[in-house]
């Protein structure tokens, strides 16, 4: 799959666990670029990107994910 299209699904994501419909994510957006993305809200993320793409991702995966390009990153090295 295609990193823009990664990044679009991931922004469709982002916007349900956020409630933020008008957010807009790039590839170097870190956990302070996006006002709502907390620990909290990391995890719900994660869950997210785990059933929309039918993959699982390990705790030692989660703490090294800062940036949505280490999203897409990981997404890509699993489907």
């Amino acid at each position: 799959m295609e990193k823009e299209q990664i990044i679009k699904e991931l922004e469709q994501i982002f916007k349900s666990v956020l409630e933020e419909d008008d957010l807009t994510i790039s590839e170097n957006m870190e956990t302070s670029d996006i006002q709502g993305w907390d620990s909290l809200a990391h995890i719900n993320i994660i869950e997210e990107i785990e059933k929309h793409f039918n993959i699982h991702i390990s705790v030692g995966e989660i703490v090294v994910l800062k940036t949505v390009g280490d999203m897409v990153k990981l997404i890509q090295s699993k489907i």
